[in-house]
């Protein structure tokens, strides 16, 4: 009898624990999306962020025949970075059973940037990366990044460049 209730115990604390696991994907898989939506708006509104807080840099690598590898990289942080999440795309390309390269969505463990410092045993690396792969080696890269500042403030940067036959074209955004 004891067996039994410590077993029927086990499997409900099983259930629950999956069920909670299910429910923190669910709304990973949610704030996925609505970044994918976001991104593509503002690609269709065709602005990037005026004041980045941040060096960023992109990587291509030539694949076969006319695909890449790319690599978005955010270092150098200016201002405090806590809870930070990135995820770029190609409008163009975009499938609903796709899935973009991200990073701060579904880890289970938040990543910050802080000025000058790095600690990453802390969750401070010197900086994050994400990479994708498109199958033609012409498109334009949009990428979104997303943290909370020191005043707990929610911030959304937008950045973006064309890919022309594999190179990287990124034109500084001009202000008045």
């Amino acid at each position: 009898m004891r067996k039994k209730s410590l077993l029927c115990l086990l499997a409900m604390l099983l259930l629950v624990s999956c069920k909670v696991h299910n429910e923190v994907s669910s709304q990973a898989m949610e704030l996925y999306n609505a970044y994918k939506e976001r991104i593509i708006a503002n690609a269709q509104n065709g602005s990037d962020s005026y004041d980045i807080p941040f060096a960023f840099a992109f990587e291509i690598t030539p694949l076969e025949d006319h695909a890449v590898s790319y690599s978005v990289i955010i270092d150098e942080p200016k201002v405090l970075m806590n809870q930070v999440q990135m995820m770029a795309l190609d409008p163009a390309s975009v499938a609903p059973d796709k899935m973009e390269p991200s990073i701060g969505i579904f880890e289970e463990e938040s990543y910050g940037l802080i000025p000058n410092q790095v600690d990453a045993s802390r969750g401070y690396p010197k900086g994050l990366a994400i990479n994708g792969e498109s199958s033609t080696n012409t498109f334009d890269l949009y990428v979104m990044v997303t943290y909370i500042d020191e005043n707990q403030s929610n911030v959304r940067v937008f950045f973006s460049t064309a890919i022309i036959n594999g190179k990287v074209f990124y034109q500084e955004v001009e202000h008045e």
